[in-house]
């Protein structure tokens, strides 16, 4: 089986403007899932191409260090078109930002057939291409939950040692300045609050 190409939305949880893609290695396109920093591992542990599409740079370094094969910054070029050029176009998208203009591009970057997953809930409805969607066969769905089988697949890859987490600690005295940090998109992962100070 071929790598899939994906498109995740890494960071969604602090804010940004994030989206992610996967593709398949010797295909033309990706299918994507699970939410939250840790996709990029996740589509590399299933022998996907993982694409990470945000606003912040700092946030695209992280994508790369924790697995992502290409990073677009979508402040600086549009997503779709970069996607389309470089893959042409993702298997499957998800969507986990709370950004209308993430949802419109996520649409643009799959590829025929695609399937766009949409996690995220931003205020308000986005344009939806009847043309494109119905003539290019393209699945748009909305998610809240995994199955268990996904559970079951995510700690098989955390047990095999396939996904490892970002993570910081910091003690429970410190928690408005943790969430200016997380307001601001500073915080990479997760922070791990200390409730003592025992080890």
């Amino acid at each position: 089986m071929g790598h899939q190409k994906c498109v995740f939305d890494p960071f969604g949880v602090n804010g940004v403007d994030t989206s992610l893609i996967s593709t398949a290695k010797g295909q033309t396109s990706p299918v994507s899932f699970k939410t939250g920093w840790s996709n990029p591992q996740y589509q590399r542990a299933s022998n996907s191409v993982a694409a990470a599409v945000d606003i912040d740079d700092a946030e695209l370094q992280l994508a790369k260090q924790v697995g992502a094969d290409m990073v677009v910054n979508a402040a600086n070029a549009d997503p779709a078109k970069e996607l389309q050029r470089e893959l042409k176009g993702a298997h499957g998208v998800l969507v986990t930002a709370a950004s209308r203009a993430a949802f419109s591009q996520a649409l643009g970057m799959l590829h025929k057939r695609g399937t766009m997953s949409m996690v995220g809930l931003p205020p308000g409805d986005f344009a939806l291409p009847i043309f494109d969607v119905v003539l290019n066969a393209k699945t748009v769905r909305g998610s809240i939950v995994g199955t268990r089988k996904d559970l079951q697949e995510a700690l098989a890859f955390a047990g095999e040692g396939k996904v490892h987490t970002v993570y910081s600690e910091d003690r429970i005295e410190n928690i408005n300045p943790i969430f200016d940090r997380m307001r601001k998109g500073e915080i990479e992962g997760r922070v791990v609050l200390r409730l003592t100070d025992e080890p």
